[in-house]
């Protein structure tokens, strides 16, 4: 049995819902694309040039 089965073999033989199975993968798939918005749409092209402008344009002493 594996973790994705819909026996809970601790609790006997109950089993999910359909629909809550489902509920659960579109939620998945949304919090996925939400996710990769933020990365690849926000953080990469917006913040990581200011930090990079940031961190070099400063007088670094040693």
């Amino acid at each position: 049995m594996n973790e994705f089965s819909r026996e809970s073999p601790e609790y006997g033989m109950e089993t999910v819902s359909p629909l809550r199975l489902y509920a659960g993968k579109v939620l998945a798939a949304v919090n996925l694309g939400i996710w990769s918005f933020n990365l690849f749409g926000i953080l990469i092209p917006v913040y990581l040039p200011r930090a990079f402008k940031r961190y070099y344009s400063s007088s670094k002493e040693v």
